[in-house]
């Protein structure tokens, strides 16, 4: 277990899995990475900047894979880690204003109903994952830091 977990974008997606750091939650996000759906990201069109097209790119089927995986279960088991006084960090990054926002998740678990703290979980996760225009979820960072935090955790898994 960790006092503090954090993450961005693709981090942010794996925190709530760190921060609960059972062999379960683990197996649910390596499930996820190793097994991206091939309608996550899809384009808009043939003209994808006309008006009420909000980028590029429709990812609105991951975001259903993000409610999906975010349960009222582990909105309560990251509500126990706040009692404990850990952080549960997640940042996004406002585009317009190049401002960076964080919240602490352990908190709103601790603050709101499991279903309430689930819904802004999800809308924060979503937040965090969106690049601009283009919305390219999760695949900014997957060589610098998904990789070595999976291998981790495998080699975590075989030392114990």
């Amino acid at each position: 277990m960790f006092d503090s977990i954090s993450g961005i974008s693709t981090g942010s997606l794996i925190a709530p899995f760190a921060f609960i750091g059972t062999a379960e939650a683990y197996d649910e996000i390596i499930h996820l990475y190793e097994n991206p759906g091939s309608d996550w990201v899809r384009e808009r069109g043939l003209i994808p900047y006309l008006p009420g097209n909000v980028s590029l790119y429709d990812v609105s089927k991951f975001h259903e894979t993000i409610q999906a995986v975010i349960t009222e279960s582990m909105m309560e088991q990251i509500k126990d880690g706040a009692a404990e006084h850990r952080l549960l960090l997640v940042g996004a990054t406002n585009m317009d204003y190049g401002l960076l926002r964080v919240w602490d998740l352990a908190q709103v678990a601790s603050e709101k109903s499991a279903i309430e703290a689930a819904d802004q979980t999800v809308t924060v996760l979503s937040a965090s994952t969106y690049v601009g225009n283009f919305e390219i979820p999760m695949w900014v960072s997957v060589v610098g830091f998904v990789v070595p935090f999976l291998l981790s955790i495998g080699l975590w898994r075989e030392s114990k």
